[in-house]
Parts: structure tokens; sequence; C-alpha cells
């Protein structure tokens, strides 16, 4: 068997990639991921869901009575996104609650405070009426103590609004709740 002369074209070694081309496929590669990644970003934006159909709800470790709440308002159509957090200290500041309020969760509804189990009426009057206020808190919650002991559940609560010197005042009713109503 003969050999093939070394400066023969015929020869024993693979051509050199074309870097050309493996660059392109780089690039495109690079460009697809980055396009993926901008689109998982901004989800939220490209999903244009109204934000009178989001409420954001944080809750500190070992808070169990924010789930059946959370699904009772998904139920009513409307999207939670819940966190949770080690303290809703920080949470509680940004949104101005005040300080005698004291859940082992908070909503945050369209820039008010949402404090207790209010009903997903509640937050619909809440979004239609956009009154000049802080957020609103079940009476319930109001009357609590220190920790959160609520024997009942307080969706059927009245709902207090907290204007924005901090004064409350009964401004919704869920829906099937009448003055004088016992419980």
């Amino acid at each position: 068997m003969s050999r093939p002369h070394p400066h023969s074209r015929k020869s024993a070694k693979a051509a050199p990639p074309d870097l050309k081309k493996q660059l392109w496929i780089v690039f495109g590669v690079a460009l697809l991921a980055g396009a993926i990644a901008a689109a998982l970003v901004n989800w939220d934006f490209l999903n244009a869901t109204p934000p009178e159909q989001v409420i954001r709800v944080y809750r500190v470790h070992g808070c169990r009575c924010v789930f059946p709440w959370a699904r009772a308002l998904e139920a009513e159509g409307f999207i939670v996104r819940l966190s949770e957090t080690e303290t809703l200290k920080h949470t509680r500041a940004r949104l101005r609650v005040p300080a005698n309020l004291h859940g082992c969760h908070l909503g945050d509804y369209l820039g008010y405070f949402v404090e207790g189990h209010v009903d997903a009426s509640v937050l619909r009057a809440l979004a239609a009426q956009r009154p000049d206020g802080l957020g609103v808190v079940t009476q319930a919650v109001v009357n609590m103590e220190k920790e959160h002991s609520l024997s009942v559940r307080d969706e059927r609560s009245p709902v207090l609004l907290i204007d924005r010197n901090g004064r409350t005042g009964v401004r919704f009713r869920p829906v099937g709740h009448r003055r004088g109503e016992s419980r």
C-alpha cells in the first residue's frame, strides 16, 4: 500500500472547521436563549393580566390560615401571587400599615394593603371605587389580640377602610352581611 504524499490534496487530516459557520450557530443559539429569557422575565407584561385581577399575598412561615382565603379568591377569578417571608415588617412599612395591625399574612391589592380575610366582593368594590385610603382591614382583625388567633374565619366581618390619616370607618360590607346581623 502506498501512502499519500504529505503535500497532496488528499491528506489524512480533517479539514479545519468553518469558523464563520460555527460563530453564526453560537450567535443564533445565544439570540434564542436571550429571547426566551426576556419573555420569561416579562411574562406578566406579555400576558397582560389586568391589575384588578391580581393580589399579592405575603405570609410568614407557619401561617396556614391564608390558604383557604387564597383559594376562595382564586375561585372568584383572582390571581393570587403568594410569597413566604421571614417577616412582614418591610412589606408593612412599604404599604404604610398601621402598627396596631399584626396578622400573619398581608395582601397588596392595587397599592392598598389588605389585612384579614377580606371577601372578594369587597376587593371588587375597592377596585371599582378606588377610595382615597391606605388599605382595608376586617373588623375581626382589628378586634383580635396580639396573637393571630381568630376563633372564626373573618370573611363575613365588616371591612374598614384605613384613610391616609390612619382613621378607620366601615366602608364596605361583604355580600350577605347586614347591620345588626348576629354571628
